[in-house]
């Protein structure tokens, strides 16, 4: 399972690697955010590619979303919505 975890991080990587700015910076604030050793905050980050710590949130919050794409589907999407949509109204 981690092996098929990994590939998909791998294959995120290439596809932000090989995009804009901000995809690059995306994958960065995961991989900083969640999968080195020396984690930053959100508020580091920020200061570090000097933007405000809501694009940053934006940033995770999209790649979290794709990354679920690509691990399990849109219909995970779609339910993590509901999920969502349900939590704000109790």
């Amino acid at each position: 399972m981690m092996e098929f975890v990994n590939n998909i991080l791998y294959r995120y990587q290439d596809i932000c690697k090989a995009g804009t700015f901000e995809e690059q910076r995306r994958f960065d604030v995961i991989k900083k955010l969640y999968l080195i050793d020396n984690k930053l905050t959100r508020i580091q980050l920020a200061d570090f590619y000097r933007v405000d710590e809501k694009t940053i949130r934006r940033d995770e919050r999209k790649a979290i979303d794709e990354l679920s794409i690509m691990m399990f589907g849109i219909d995970a999407l779609n339910d993590m919505s509901k999920t969502r949509r349900m939590s704000v109204h109790k």
